[in-house]
């Protein structure tokens, strides 16, 4: 059992190098799905170190694996034991398994249920046990929200401000809307009910695809406490425009609240860190 497991892994392994080495195309992709009939499940390394389950019909998981993100990477890099890490958007979870070896706790929040088991499997996989992970969206206020689910071919895009009539869309499904603010509020109350001693910040990273301005409006106690020292949020504005969301200027909203930006880029898509000043 355990040589046809590792079989598995080393064909996956070869399998992400080819995706690696050539541009994303149809023929390329098309390999990948067959490949999936096979491969998916089998553990493989990605790229930063933890192990991930394949998911071959995935493009995200493609991305995840071997090419990463350095730019959000490189902004957590100084994540430490004094840290709670809250993961907003965490598809199959790198950024919470990367952040759970350092930090003292992570929240992992996903609104798809399809990524969710995933981000389970991971976590698992990987022995994480200082892992909260939550099935919900988080946004500007507690309650009900649809989250439409992108075709498997690229989970990444799943959001709650796609069109309903997306050629896209491959689901929609009712989830629990929380706000950061609320999360925050009852880890504390936990805190002080076990006479622990609180002395944590927090670390917030936001990957929503257009939903960013909503989940920050739904954080401003915490942005206000001083107890959230660095938020990292994903700029893309042509999607911005798009949605409608161009009026909201994230980086004005955060200097309202103390924070400066790290990179203040003028590229279309990036992630932006704003640091508590």
């Amino acid at each position: 059992m355990s040589k046809k497991f590792s079989l598995r892994s080393l064909l996956s392994e070869v399998l992400l190098s080819y995706i690696q080495s050539f541009p994303i195309q149809r023929g390329k992709y098309k390999v990948a799905t067959l490949a999936s009939h096979f491969l998916d499940g089998a553990v493989v390394t990605s790229v930063y170190g933890p192990k991930l389950r394949a998911r071959f019909r995935d493009s995200t998981f493609w991305l995840m694996a071997r090419y990463g993100n350095e730019n959000c990477y490189g902004h957590l890099q100084d994540l430490g034991s004094n840290d709670i890490f809250i993961d907003i958007g965490s598809n199959i979870g790198l950024f919470t398994i990367i952040a759970a070896s350092r930090c003292s706790m992570v929240m992992s929040i996903e609104a798809s249920s399809r990524e969710f088991l995933d981000l389970l499997k991971n976590i698992a996989l990987n022995k994480c046990t200082n892992v909260i992970p939550i099935l919900a969206a988080a946004g500007s206020k507690l309650g009900l929200v649809q989250i439409h689910l992108q075709k498997i071919s690229h989970s990444g895009g799943n959001s709650v401000l796609l069109e309903s009539n997306s050629q896209n869309i491959y689901q929609t499904q009712i989830v629990q809307m929380l706000t950061v603010d609320h999360l925050i509020d009852l880890y504390k109350k936990y805190y002080a009910f076990s006479k622990k001693d609180w002395g944590k910040s927090f670390v917030v990273k936001i990957d929503v695809e257009g939903f960013e301005p909503q989940v920050l409006i739904g954080m401003k106690a915490a942005l206000v406490s001083g107890e959230v020292r660095k938020v990292v949020v994903e700029i893309d504005r042509r999607r911005a425009t798009r949605l409608a969301n161009a009026d909201f200027d994230i980086y004005g909203y955060m200097k309202n609240y103390g924070f400066i930006p790290v990179s203040n880029n003028s590229e279309n898509h990036y992630d932006e860190c704003f640091i508590l000043s």
